[in-house]
């Protein structure tokens, strides 16, 4: 919790990124999205409330529609139990939940006040939640945020102003066997795209590649201009559970997800008020659960999971459409067992999901006519999952787990064709492109004695057969719209490994905390893999202590990260990768009493030395810098 305070307000990346082996794959200044072990989009699935987020999953250029000012904890998971929220997720699920209901009638309640000084971000946000009765209670929350221009250290990123809103209701009933609950999530958000990644030329393209500076700078603004991207998540769901006499459990769960998206292009003749690409895609997921009492120490979990998703296309772009109209229909049925002992437990998952694709897009024929083609797939998947824990002793355990995953294609790996704006590049699929499927082994060490220190190393590798991946091609090309970079998806055998290694050290007031994460990838023939995330090396170093009964939890820190350069690149990378980059960030915070009232205060500042430097993982590192120093401060009233 209070770690989710000190960045309270921030995009859910930048939230996660605080986890070990978590990494951001960047859009410019504020798109930001997560990746583990190397692996994003569709490979990684983001659960909250128990039911996995259903959106666009298909590009690295916008934020997952989750706030994490509404969680109550945010984790990695890694065990086998990810299975039930589908085959794809490789041994890795980042899980947002709910918070608690408070055990005592009252409102409670947290009030944000958020101030950045970067682009001159301003947020605010409400949370209460309240127990009416001994079994009813809600919850409500609501936040925004609005900021301009980003600035690099030497100019402004123009053209990068963000919108952000979110809201939900949720009604409680909880007695000794029955646990009901139900509402609604909403999100929005506008973001704007670096006006300089769209170039009208050529020449102009070669000429942003070797640019110090981008070739495109305006005088800050808050205002939000094409080329940008607005999405909307509406999120309906009822949650139920009942415990019989015997402790057998069992749960029923719908989920209905409207996402609603659009990106806007630099259009002649006053049309950039119209998108570009407008989908709304909807997802109905129905689940069926039971957890039997139960045998001996052995614990089980059994579920059923129907799910269906349509997107279409709305008309009225004027432009083809850039991933087709398709539906999704999905029936799968999982199982775990458990068995939790002194001295080792075992963990045993499995999964298998039948998926029909269905699409309808229009495609150049042979003799260079245009036609109507139809897709009409069945596809089978699995994923099996088995773990072993050994207690080496009180403070000691050894992990190891071994995990098949397999991933049907994603709508732009198969049926992608055109201008993806808010990427600045042109994107084509392979209708040709199979299941993907990954064998993964990790093994971790933890050391945790009584006084607070801990120290964790974990390793894994993963081989794939059919790994899928967007391959850049040397030549730009030109459209009407102007000059682009070429992706174009394709199939091959590929292997990834890597460690992360995490260390806290409590020394009386002060405390120690460093981590370093280093990840390898080659595809057949020796080829380094796309978007691998360089060596990074974080440190930090904090003293905590109360003062009197007024200022509580005082705590001043400062941080310091080093990134390496990535010497794994493709060869057909349009620009050598960003050189290493040092970072120094710090902060103070503290909470001060008010009787049972407490105001929490959190001054950050972040590349505190002002560093002109370029990001490997974000997608626009080839024409404008990262953003420099920011300042921001977080008043968090709790009541």
């Amino acid at each position: 919790g209070e770690q989710l305070d000190r960045s309270a307000g921030a995009h859910l990346a930048t939230v996660l990124e605080q986890l070990p082996g978590v990494r951001t794959l960047s859009n410019g200044a504020n798109v930001g999205r997560p990746i583990v072990d190397g692996l994003g989009g569709s490979r990684l699935q983001i659960v909250q409330g128990g039911a996995p987020l259903a959106s666009q999953d298909w590009g690295d250029e916008h934020a997952p529609e989750i706030d994490p000012f509404a969680a109550g904890s945010v984790q990695l998971a890694r065990a086998g139990a990810t299975l039930r929220y589908g085959a794809s997720t490789t041994g890795a699920t980042l899980v947002v939940d709910d918070p608690r209901l408070p055990t005592k009638r009252g409102l409670h309640g947290q009030a944000l006040g958020l101030a950045g000084s970067n682009a001159r971000l301003v947020g605010s946000g409400l949370s209460v939640a309240q127990r009416l009765s001994t079994c009813w209670g809600y919850r409500a929350q609501g936040f925004a945020v609005t900021s301009g221009d980003a600035h690099a250290p030497e100019y402004v990123l123009s053209n990068t102003g963000s919108r952000r809103a979110s809201g939900q209701a949720r009604v409680y009933y909880v007695d000794s066997s029955l646990s009901v609950n139900g509402g609604y999530r909403g999100y929005y958000q506008e973001q704007g795209i670096l006006r300089a990644a769209h170039i009208g030329s050529i020449t102009d393209f070669e000429r942003a590649l070797t640019a110090e500076r981008p070739i495109i700078i305006d005088p800050y603004t808050r205002s939000i201009d094409a080329p940008r991207q607005t999405s909307a998540h509406h999120w309906a769901s009822a949650d139920a559970s009942y415990r019989f006499a015997d402790q057998t459990k069992l749960r029923l769960a719908y989920n209905l997800q409207l996402n609603q998206r659009q990106e806007y292009d630099i259009r002649r003749g006053g049309r950039s008020a119209k998108p570009s690409l407008n989908l709304d895609l909807t997802t109905h997921d129905l689940r069926l659960e039971l957890s039997p009492q139960r045998s001996g120490k052995w614990r089980g979990l059994y579920g059923l999971q129907g799910v269906s998703a349509a997107n279409r296309n709305v008309a009225g772009t004027g432009v083809q459409p850039f991933v087709p109209y398709y539906n999704l229909g999905t029936i799968g049925a999982y199982a775990e067992q458990s068995r939790v002992g002194e001295e080792s437990s075992v963990e045993l998952a499995a999964r298998g999901d039948l998926r029909r694709t269905e699409a309808i897009y229009f495609a150049t024929q042979a003799g260079g006519e245009r036609g109507r083609v139809t897709v009409d797939r069945n596809e089978f998947v699995g994923a099996a999952s088995a773990g072993f824990v050994r207690y080496l002793s009180p403070k000691a355990r050894l992990r190891t787990r071994l995990a098949y995953s397999s991933r049907t294609p994603n709508p732009a790996e198969r049926f992608a064709n055109g201008v993806h704006h808010a990427l600045a590049v042109i994107e084509r699929g392979d209708t040709s492109i199979t299941v993907e499927h990954s064998l993964k082994a990790l093994v971790g060490f933890g050391l945790e004695p009584k006084n607070g220190t801990s120290f964790h190393v974990a390793g894994f590798v993963q081989g794939f057969r059919g790994f899928i991946y967007a391959q850049q091609l040397l030549e730009p090309e030109l459209t009407v719209r102007g000059a682009f970079p070429v992706l174009e998806y394709e199939q091959d055998d590929a292997l990834l490994a890597g460690v992360d290694i995490d260390v806290h050290v409590p020394i009386q007031y002060f405390q120690i905390d460093a981590e370093a994460s280093y990840l390898y990838g080659r595809r057949k023939g020796g080829l380094d893999l796309p978007d691998l995330a360089p060596l990074r090396v974080k440190s930090a170093l904090s003293y905590s202590r109360s003062l009197g009964k007024r200022v509580k939890d005082y705590r001043l820190a400062t941080s310091a990260s080093y990134t390496a350069r990535q010497w794994q690149v493709p060869p057909t990378l349009l620009a050598p990768a960003p050189g290493a980059y040092f970072l120094l960030g710090t902060e103070v915070s503290g909470h001060l009493a008010f009787g049972k009232q407490t105001l929490g205060v959190h001054l950050t500042a972040t590349n505190l030395l002002n560093t002109p430097y370029r990001d490997y993982l974000d997608r626009l590192r080839f024409y404008a810098d990262r953003p420099g120093r920011d300042v921001q401060l977080r008043l968090l009233y709790d009541f």
